[in-house]
Order: structure tokens, then sequence, then C-alpha cells
């Protein structure tokens, strides 16, 4: 079993991340959706992290920004 947080690659989702484990399937989030996926299915392996970063995260920042819910926060000054 792959630990949570490792990248897989499978032959139908393609790149997904692990969110949890179900017995002996793991729960990952692909780009498609959440998806619960035998861990010794044929075709799914590790996959390294994708370049430029994490393209979950990516899209809950667009999302979060798009609700103005994002961006930088300004750190008050001392008081």
């Amino acid at each position: 079993m792959l630990r949570i947080g490792a990248w897989i690659e499978h032959p139908h989702y393609g790149l997904g991340k692990i969110t949890n484990h179900k017995d002996t399937r793991y729960v990952v989030a692909f780009q498609v959706g959440i998806r619960e996926v035998e861990s010794h299915e044929p075709g799914v392996h590790e996959a390294k992290a994708p370049p430029g970063g994490d393209p979950i995260k990516d899209a809950l920042r667009e999302v979060l920004e798009e609700y103005g819910l994002g961006g930088v926060a300004e750190l008050a000054g001392r008081w």
C-alpha cells in the first residue's frame, strides 16, 4: 500500500493523489473527481508528483479566488 499523499497513475483516470485508504483500495482525487481504486489493479502504479505544483491545490485556489476567499492576507501591525 502506498502512503496517503502519494501520486498514482491510472490507465483510465490519469494522474491522481491518494487521499485515504479503504481496506485494499485507495481513495484517489483525480481531475474527474474522487474515485476508489483497487491497490493491485493492473496499470495502477506510483507516479512522480506533477511538475509545476499540485493541480488539485491549484484548482482549489482558483475556485476560492473566484468566490473572493483566496489571495494573500496582510498581517496587521502589533498593537
